[in-house]
């Protein structure tokens, strides 16, 4: 599967001593890498010493990431069924590969009413709310996109808007719709699955951790297509599997936004739609199968021991 001789590949895996030596002192029993990178660090270690020690790969996003079938590993978690064959084409063995889904924290495999989370977060139970997050830094054409939506989405809409670490964004919003209830503005926040519990719809750039998040909560999305790279594989992978709905432009965007709040039909096709196409706890499938492959890895070392 790897190609030693590959520049990109040597270029990337320099320096994989300090992470052998780590692996070695501490002697741990797995391996899970989330990155595409630490795949790399994973196969170029086990090529050179650790060849015994399992070790995993977890898909973090809807595609097979460039590089990833130059790593040499155990498993591969992929997202979905419907992605096997896209991981098998890039040159990752069929019998490696697990559709387990993408791995979120607990929390997002729970879910408040929708009436409740808005009373707890005191927005209005009648009200129609539209959560705006686009990644940590608040990527995109916030400005623009949050006014339009402002000025489309006048009628019993409640719009609030997470700006993440980007203070000179949450400054500016802040600052600009001070005094209007239907806006409301938020800086980093830990409470995003309530958020999402209390929303009707999720505006966001298709990050794949958190639209895997809005997926287990069932939440219909439209994207913001603001990153190049895997997300257009995201943003692809769920508008064609009728999960989500995304514009070229924010005048788009926001005529979207008002469509789909409007019509409680679309919405629930949505979340039918994410009810069928991914598995849904992955952390349990992972760790399962982790703990299935080590343990006859275990036993297979030892008997090779014993054999000596």
């Amino acid at each position: 599967m790897f190609n030693e001789g590959k520049i990109a590949y040597r270029f990337i895996t320099r320096g994989t001593e300090k992470l052998q030596q780590y692996l070695e002192q501490r002697q741990f029993d797995a391996v899970i890498c989330t990155h595409v990178i630490s795949a790399l660090f994973m196969t170029e270690v086990r090529r050179k010493s650790l060849a015994n020690i399992p070790s995993f790969f977890v898909a973090t996003d809807y595609t097979c990431s460039p590089m990833v079938a130059n790593s040499n590993l155990d498993l591969y978690f992929v997202p979905s069924t419907n992605l096997i064959e896209e991981f098998v084409q890039c040159g990752v063995p069929a019998d490696r590969i697990i559709a387990s889904g993408i791995p979120v924290r607990k929390i997002f495999l729970t879910k408040t009413l929708r009436e409740v989370a808005k009373n707890q977060l005191h927005i209005p139970s009648k009200s129609k709310h539209l959560l705006v997050m686009c990644g940590s830094m608040g990527c995109g054409p916030m400005r623009k996109l949050v006014a339009a939506l402002d000025k489309k989405l006048y009628f019993n809409t409640t719009i609030t808007v997470i700006c993440g670490t980007n203070n000179r964004l949450y400054k500016f919003f802040s600052k600009k719709y001070q005094g209007n209830d239907r806006v409301r503005i938020m800086s980093y926040t830990s409470n995003v699955s309530l958020l999402m519990d209390s929303a009707d719809l999720f505006l966001t750039k298709p990050g794949g951790l958190s639209v895997t998040e809005a997926r287990a909560k069932m939440l219909p999305m439209v994207f913001i297509n603001a990153v190049a790279g895997c997300e257009d594989h995201n943003l692809r992978y769920f508008v064609a599997n009728g999960m989500a709905a995304s514009g070229e432009s924010v005048r788009c965007v926001t005529e979207l936004c008002a469509e789909i709040l409007n019509c409680d039909e679309k919405r629930a096709l949505m979340s039918q739609k994410m009810r069928m196409a991914c598995p849904r706890n992955a952390t349990e499938q992972i760790y399962r199968s982790v703990d299935q492959y080590a343990q006859i890895s275990w036993e297979r070392s030892f008997d090779e021991v014993n054999q000596l």
